[in-house]
């Protein structure tokens, strides 16, 4: 569902809703790719996602032709990489790597760990707080705060 502020996703598997705000004006905004991505699909018959939730939202492309098959686990591995490549990161990401970013550039924003958790649709905690950790290591090491 779409809305002025962003969009509002019913993702398979998950328990809740999760929003995606816009970033207007921007070129990364989330909210203008998805619009465009189902514009295309729209018009070359392929699908309408944000429509039906049953639908996959991400869809095969080869070359400029968006074929009505669900994009794999590869697949989407290989999408994340090469963005990745394009932004001039190096290292191996896949696209379970954009869920940790989130959850670390949360934690780095001060967010609250429930707020991350829920957001994330993640039933405890601890996954929030393991990041925690990794990110606390440096920034809050009782070591490097006594100047040692």
């Amino acid at each position: 569902m779409e809305s002025d502020e962003g969009l509002l996703l019913q993702v398979a598997g998950r328990k809740e809703a999760t929003a995606v705000p816009h970033d207007a004006g921007q070129p990364s905004d989330p909210v203008a790719a998805w619009q465009a991505w189902t514009r295309e699909a729209q018009r070359q018959g392929q699908g309408q996602g944000h429509e039906h939730p049953g639908e996959p939202a991400f869809l095969v492309v080869s070359g400029s032709r968006i074929w009505r098959k669900p994009v794999n686990e590869q697949a989407l591995n290989d999408i994340v990489q090469e963005a990745c490549n394009l932004a001039g990161l190096s290292g191996h990401y896949v696209y379970t790597s954009l869920r940790a970013g989130l959850i670390r550039t949360a934690l780095r924003a001060d967010q609250q760990t429930h707020d991350i958790a829920a957001h994330t649709d993640l039933r405890s905690l601890g996954s929030v707080t393991r990041h925690l950790r990794r990110e606390h290591l440096l920034s809050r090491s009782v070591a490097g705060q006594l100047g040692l």
